[in-house]
């Protein structure tokens, strides 16, 4: 039996209904299937996108990360010279308070000077002079230099050790 769609007709009420229940329910397969298309790009593109900020947001943690090492190295070289320009000033006052006493203790103590002839007098009087401040301030970068040369030997062998 070759019937033709055309020829073939609803015969009854129930054939029908039926065939247009059968196209209803493919329109609402195709919708269905238009939904889960539409739905499947929304994910991708949302997870595409959940991608680029998670990558953004590691991108300015790493960027957050490096400006605070700087700032925290910054601050710690600006507290170091700090530290070492008090500990030169500390190491001046220091050298200069034991200079100064062993400079009044040079001009304290007294000499006896012979008075046999001009000449040896005026030796005398040279060799018993205190030093000058040129003398008192080489001896000064000395003393200070010897104490920060052993401030850091016992700083190197206290990190070292």
């Amino acid at each position: 039996m070759s019937e033709d769609r055309s020829q073939r007709s609803a015969r009854t009420a129930r054939e029908a209904l039926l065939a247009e229940l059968f196209a209803d329910v493919d329109e609402v397969l195709r919708r269905q299937q238009a939904v889960i298309a539409a739905a499947d790009a929304a994910a991708a593109r949302l997870e595409a996108a959940a991608r680029s900020v998670a990558q953004a947001s590691a991108d300015a943690a790493e960027a957050a990360r490096a400006s605070v090492g700087e700032y925290i190295t910054r601050r710690a070289n600006e507290s170091a010279a700090q530290a070492v320009q008090a500990s030169r000033m500390a190491i001046d006052e220091a050298a200069a308070a034991a200079l100064g006493k062993v400079v009044m203790l040079g001009q304290a103590q007294s000499r006896p000077q012979v008075a046999a002839s001009p000449a040896p007098q005026a030796l005398a009087g040279t060799a018993a002079e205190p030093p000058g401040p040129k003398a008192s301030a080489a001896w000064l970068g000395f003393a200070a230099g010897v104490v920060v040369t052993a401030l850091g030997a016992v700083l190197a062998w206290w990190l070292w050790r």
